[in-house]
């Protein structure tokens, strides 16, 4: 049963980022309303996941069940301020859906700082570090551009694209700080004996 819906995450993570850029591309006036099309696909995606381990029995246990409700309140403002800042990053033809796609993946280098700290204190290896670098590097090599190009409007520091690009990539921050929230909620498994 979790491989489909495993499956279906998978899908519809690749139709969501998309269509985003399509709906962003075709919607000059960036209406509100699109960004909240996204925690909707994922209230569907979620709710029928847990829709099949209630009705399979595997969420019958109350401890199970019970979360505080301040848990649920910060991953949804995280998860809510990444949807209107990447959104707002992400409005009219300014930057490629490539390039969008792109600077979701310094989610990876923010969550690695982030887990750096306590009470996480991860310890990353020289791997991990170079592979890190490269993401950056990849990153830098692609963006760079957008940032040298001079201002369009008169006293502004830095030209339209550069924004967006700089609203998208504040985008990242809650969305590391929210998976890293979730991450400390789920506890360790005991040493084995």
């Amino acid at each position: 049963v979790l491989l489909p819906l495993l499956g279906v995450l998978f899908v519809t993570s690749i139709v969501d980022s998309v269509l985003a850029k399509k709906v962003a591309i075709g919607a000059r006036n960036y209406p509100y309303t699109i960004s909240m099309l996204s925690p909707v696909a994922g209230l569907l995606v979620y709710g029928s996941m847990c829709l099949r381990l209630r009705h399979t029995g595997k969420l019958d246990d109350k401890d199970t069940r019970a979360v505080a409700w301040w848990k649920v309140a910060v991953v949804g403002i995280l998860f809510a301020s990444h949807n209107v800042l990447r959104n707002l990053g992400n409005r009219g033809d300014t930057v490629s859906g490539a390039v969008v796609i792109l600077m979701a993946k310094l989610n990876v280098f923010v969550s690695a700082v982030l887990s750096m700290l306590p009470p996480l204190r991860r310890r990353f290896n020289l791997w991990q570090w170079a592979a890190m670098s490269m993401l950056l590097g990849g990153i830098a090599v692609t963006i760079g551009p957008q940032f040298a190009q001079p201002p369009e409007a008169k006293g502004a520091a830095l030209s339209h694209q550069a924004e967006a690009l700089l609203m998208i990539i504040v985008s990242v921050v809650p969305t590391a700080m929210g998976m890293l929230f979730i991450e400390l909620q789920v506890p360790s498994p005991p040493p084995p004996p």
